[in-house]
């Protein structure tokens, strides 16, 4: 399952909308950008009432990162991405500078991203 955290932080208190936030880790951005998963997809395009997307440069970056040259990646996809989300920089919230994305990083991030898609798969296969 993808993890999406509602983080109703320090942005709202910066002048940025008070809607709560819905944070997007670069799991669950990497898999709208490769993964056929209609909930995240249509989470992503259409929105959700009363709640914004937020995520990172860092969690963008780690996305992106972890693209595989096989992946199915559609870059029309990433620019809606950034129509529907706000971004904001990791140092600025973390006041410390974005980690090394290391291979075993972005095997986790694989892992996380892909895992129900596999999963389904595997039953179709199976069954």
């Amino acid at each position: 399952m993808v993890k999406i955290n509602i983080n109703i932080g320090p942005i709202a208190a910066n002048g940025a909308s008070s809607k709560p936030k819905i944070h997007l880790n670069s799991a669950t951005i990497l898999r709208y950008l490769i993964a056929d998963d209609e909930k995240v997809n249509d989470m992503i395009v259409l929105g959700v009432e009363g709640k914004d997307f937020m995520t990172t440069d860092k969690e963008i970056y780690e996305a992106i990162g972890s693209l595989a040259n096989y992946d199915q990646f559609k870059p029309i996809k990433l620019a809606k991405l950034f129509e529907m989300v706000d971004v904001y920089p990791y140092r600025d919230l973390t006041h410390q500078r974005k980690p090394v994305l290391t291979h075993e990083k972005v095997e986790a991030i694989r892992l996380e991203a892909l895992k129900k898609t596999q999963k389904s798969g595997e039953q179709r296969n199976n069954g």
